[in-house]
């Protein structure tokens, strides 16, 4: 008997037994409401928690980090994503934001990857430099050149190096690292800094986070919002501005893609970072003491951009969860467009490691009004037509799934034929929005989004393209 038979043959039961229905009905509900209760008391409680502990212990205590969490978790409980993003979206901000003149901009570069920058800055819309705009720094001092005019490049490194070495740690095993790539540069053997830049660059980039932040805030006029991005990162302004726009800067604000453990929940710096004026001046107007902690610890903390939210943390400025969802770690082919993300407006993309990379994301966004959406990914990029995946569901030699994550990916083996593995995804039609088929192994791999994706040798792949063009469409309605 099939699930609708089933479905009707308890309905003819139950229909004239409806005092037995309704008596069952509230039985059932009964321990629905016991959890909903205790859920709301333990919400209380934890409340009633962090109130106490955010007057008794400091901002950093990994007690109030944890009631922190907890709250984000009850918050995100009783709070969709899509909610959130029809706000953004249909209600106009009461602080409405000037790329141009009203956001500061850190560029971290470095020695081995300095050829990203100028790429970048032309993508951005930088092609003459505005040192009353952004600053970029880096592991080196010097110029790099634009379309129009040229780039001057602080070493961050260096410069921490000079303010740290009288205070007793010029000895530390970083700037014993830096200081061969710094000679190798003066000499003029581009070899051997190209090979220092490359090996010792990503534990080098800790260094300038802090430091580099606040060469931005020194130099610049003052901004309602600064931000961090790697020489690899894409933002795209209109869905920046548009999430912006609903943020007042005279209050601390941290964004970005957050991740991490409740101890050190951090905006990943590749998806790129924001922070409103309140946050970045309390940091460097009243509290030298907690930026100087954080130059010495940037002398051991592997990653910068969790130094950056531990040392935030202790002037009680925390990574906002709400809008994670909005910023992208990933390259415009390899995005993954998750289905409850796809009227959501795009912040970002990473990964755009070769220059033609870059323009070629900054040429096809260029001239764009309005926010960009993460399921406008698909056609912007050349996924082609949706529903075209209903007469042609297969496509050899691509690859629509890209890279897998445990528990939520899932992969079969011993799949002998595409069709089957088009078969097993079509069967899961409401957690299968793409699948892959590898013949040299056999393996299908299902997935709950979708990339436009790259070509992949023995691959087969597909789309669910119905789901995805009616996900699609009610962004439109």
């Amino acid at each position: 008997m099939g699930a609708l038979d089933e479905q009707r043959t308890w309905k003819v039961r139950q229909a004239p037994r409806k005092r037995f229905f309704s008596v069952a009905t509230l039985a059932r509900a009964l321990p629905r409401r016991r959890a909903i209760k205790r859920l709301a008391l333990y919400a209380l409680v934890t409340i009633t928690f962090y109130k106490l502990s955010k007057l008794l212990l400091p901002a950093d205590h990994p007690v109030y980090l944890a009631v922190n969490w907890i709250l984000v978790c009850i918050h995100s409980f009783f709070h969709s994503t899509s909610s959130i993003d029809s706000w953004l979206l249909t209600t106009k901000g009461s602080y409405p934001v000037d790329f141009a003149s009203r956001v500061g901009i850190l560029v971290k570069t470095g020695y081995g990857t300095r050829e990203r920058l100028p790429a970048q800055l032309e993508a951005l819309g930088l092609r003459e430099w505005d040192p009353e705009r952004a600053v970029a720094v880096a592991d080196f001092a010097g110029e790099l050149n634009l379309t129009v005019g040229t780039v001057p490049v602080r070493d961050a490194v260096g410069e921490l190096m000079e303010y740290l070495e009288p205070r007793g740690w010029g000895g530390a095993e970083r700037f014993k690292k830096y200081v061969p790539l710094r000679d190798a540069i003066v000499a003029g053997d581009e070899d051997r800094a190209l090979s220092i830049g490359r090996n010792v660059g990503w534990e080098l980039d800790a260094l300038k986070f802090i430091w580099g932040l606040g060469i931005l805030h020194k130099t610049t006029p003052a901004k309602d919002w600064y931000l961090i991005l790697d020489d690899d990162t894409y933002i795209i302004p209109q869905s920046l501005m548009a999430l912006l726009s609903h943020l007042d800067p005279s209050k601390p604000h941290y964004l970005g893609n957050s991740v991490g453990d409740y101890r050190g929940r951090f905006a990943h710096g590749g998806s790129a970072v924001a922070l409103s004026r309140a946050a970045v001046d309390t940091l460097y107007r009243l509290h030298g003491d907690v930026t100087y902690e954080a130059h010495v610890n940037s002398l051991t903390e592997t990653w910068g951009d969790r130094l950056l939210a531990t040392t935030l943390q202790k002037i009680g400025v925390f990574v906002d969860e709400r809008f994670n969802h909005l910023f992208n770690g990933e390259s415009a082919l390899d995005t993954r467009i998750w289905t409850d993300r796809f009227c959501a407006p795009l912040v970002s993309f990473h990964e755009l490691k070769r220059p033609e990379d870059m323009r070629a994301v900054g040429a096809r966004l260029e001239g764009l009004r309005g926010p960009v959406l993460w399921s406008d990914v698909w056609p912007l990029f050349g996924g082609g037509e949706m529903t075209g995946f209903n007469g042609r569901p297969m496509r050899e030699g691509r690859d629509h799934v890209g890279k897998l994550t445990e528990g939520v990916s899932r992969t079969t083996r011993g799949v002998g034929t595409a069709e089957k593995c088009m078969k097993l995804c079509m069967r899961d039609r409401r957690r299968c929005l793409a699948w892959r088929w590898d013949s040299g192994s056999g393996e299908c791999h299902t997935a709950p989004w979708m990339i436009v994706g790259r070509e992949v040798e023995g691959a087969v792949a597909g789309i669910n393209g119905a789901w995805a063009a009616d996900l699609r469409d009610r962004c439109r309605g």
